[in-house]
């Protein structure tokens, strides 16, 4: 009966390399996946103080109750901090979208400020014309599409990168080979 060979050396690296290269993809994927959940996270946060500085100065400016300012105040001091939350945790690539971001909150403030400041000193006609206009509710609607785009810009580089460690993980050569190396230890022996 012919007495099965030894794997060689060679062979037997080239199957650690392989489980090696496959469980690097495992982490890199483990890593990006947990890294995206503090962006999406960070964007859904950003956008929901922002909608609330929408909404509490418009009812403001409709009603005239000191008690909206409050609720705008609070969001407006929110906003440099999930801004930096979010530089944190998004790639440098996008952070041009993060300065954009900056530039359209800031506007969108400043003419929430205005609103709430027209309206206390003349009066609701006087900012009804602001309202009108559309100004806030476009810029609150530039700032959404570029938080979703950033979100949709993660889910599909999640996505990607769940598609390429799946394509790497069924590899089977790799691991057929360290299972058949592994278990034969016939190259042990002197």
């Amino acid at each position: 009966m012919p007495r099965a060979r030894a794997p060689s050396r060679a062979t037997g690296t080239a199957a650690v390399v392989g489980a090696l290269a496959v469980l690097v993809v495992a982490a890199a994927m483990a890593y990006q996946t947990e890294r995206a959940e503090p962006i999406h996270a960070a964007l859904d946060a950003l956008l929901a103080a922002v909608r609330d500085i929408d909404g509490a100065a418009r009812r403001f400016v409709l009603t005239g109750d000191e008690s909206h300012v409050r609720p705008f105040r609070l969001s407006r001091e929110r906003i440099p901090r999930l801004l930096e939350r979010l530089r944190e945790a998004t790639p440098e690539t996008e952070w041009n979208r993060i300065v954009a971001l900056d530039r359209l909150i800031d506007e969108r403030v400043r003419v929430a400020e205005i609103a709430i400041a027209t309206r206390r000193r003349l009066g609701l006609d006087a900012t009804m014309p602001l309202i009108e206009s559309g100004h806030g509710e476009h810029l609150t609607e530039l700032i959404r599409l570029v938080l979703q785009r950033m979100k949709e810009n993660r889910q599909a580089g999640s996505t990607a990168r769940r598609r390429i460690a799946e394509r790497h993980a069924s590899l089977d050569a790799p691991r057929d080979a360290l299972q058949n190396w592994s278990s034969s230890s016939a190259w042990l022996r002197p």
